[in-house]
């Protein structure tokens, strides 16, 4: 990065330089002050290139119009286990050109490890773990502290056997600048912290503000003063907030209280069926919830577990280091557990005979703050 920045001042490579630009005059660092975003360089860069060469580029690593059409079904068939928290459903590659970044995101870091699998050559499979397990670990809210190094040499590795496998006009620059994503997670913590998926889903809210294409950000500001907008000062939040809705009558009560179907811890939501049900304990054991009891102001998750897990994935490392599991065979007999032994909400995805459990990203610091208060 230092040297990437002594370049630049210099302007030792004058075919990337078309003038001066103003921002130097105040000190600007042209490198290190314009972030790498995963959101555009990671999922709709990175990750969509991959995605667009398996199904587009000749090569021995090109998807055949079969092998097209049944990742598409099963991409279909398990939307119904999506669970809430991630907005847009998986949905056929037909749509390939119509994805958006949350979808390459989710695609990228969850569902993409299981509906590739059994379709994808195994070498490029196991090239596409490493963009993955590596992306995973800095998006890791707390992995990204003890193994950033780690996902740099998976990334690192990614970039040379990239070149390998589709040849060097795949490594682009933004396949290139991969190799500085975790010195960006050392200085500013991980992906999720510093990306633009929050800017992009504003963007709307802007739009509808504007009358035309005329000076917009003139009109986006007298909006703001016609509607007198502030941006509120946050004093306090209500870290760990939980709530209960939907009360119900199990046909067998294992304990004696008020029972819900449904608990709501800040944003996140645990619920009976399918899609809210999974969430994986600190002990890394899988729990499906049937229950939750309320009682004199205690609250108690009622659950079944899964008796067998294992690595879903060996190669570049065991997933169980991701908490990423291989799970089956379901104990009948429940388990009565408190808010502060879960460590994430999980997707639960049916695989075969099995199912894939994958943390979601987003709750682990919901939990850990559950666990401490």
């Amino acid at each position: 990065m230092k040297m990437m920045m002594r370049v630049m001042i210099s302007k030792t490579q004058p075919q990337h330089h078309l003038n001066h630009s103003v921002l130097e005059r105040i000190n600007t660092g042209m490198v290190s002050q314009f972030r790498l975003d995963s959101l555009h360089l990671v999922y709709l860069g990175v990750f969509k290139r991959l995605i667009t060469t398996w199904c587009k580029w000749n090569g021995m690593w090109k998807l055949n119009r079969m092998t097209i059409t049944a990742i598409s079904r099963t991409l279909e068939c398990i939307s119904i286990y999506c669970p809430q928290d991630l907005t847009r459903k998986p949905r056929s590659l037909e749509e390939l050109k119509f994805f958006k970044g949350t979808e390459f995101r989710r695609l990228c870091l969850y569902d993409g490890i299981l509906v590739f699998k059994d379709f994808v050559n195994e070498n490029i499979y196991k090239h596409f773990l490493l963009l993955h397990s590596a992306i995973y670990i800095l998006s890791h809210p707390i992995l990204v502290h003890s193994m950033s190094d780690y996902a740099n040499q998976l990334l690192r590795t990614f970039i040379t056997h990239a070149a390998t496998i589709y040849g060097k006009k795949f490594v682009v620059y933004n396949v290139h600048a991969l190799s500085h994503l975790a010195e960006e997670c050392a200085l500013h913590g991980h992906l999720e912290s510093f990306s633009a998926f929050k800017y992009e889903n504003f963007l709307k809210s802007i739009k509808c503000l504007l009358q035309s294409g005329y000076k917009p950000l003139h009109q986006v500001a007298n909006r703001d003063l016609e509607r007198n907008i502030s941006v509120p000062i946050i004093l306090e939040s209500n870290v760990g907030e939980v709530k209960l809705s939907k009360r119900f009558i199990p046909q067998i009560e294992v304990l004696h209280g008020v029972h819900y179907k449904c608990v709501t811890i800040d944003n996140v939501v645990l619920q009976i069926g399918k899609k809210d049900s999974c969430f994986i304990l600190i002990t890394d054991e899988v729990i499906i919830l049937e229950d939750t009891v309320h009682i004199e102001n205690r609250i108690f998750l009622v659950g079944k577990q899964f008796q067998q897990s294992k690595d879903f994935y060996t190669y570049p490392f065991p997933s169980s280091t991701l908490s990423i599991l291989s799970v089956s065979q379901l104990n009948e007999n429940v388990r009565i557990l408190s808010m502060s032994e879960i460590k994430a909400k999980c997707w639960l995805i049916p695989d075969h005979n099995s199912f894939l459990c994958v943390p979601l990203l987003h709750t682990f610091p919901v939990f850990q703050a559950l666990q401490s208060s």
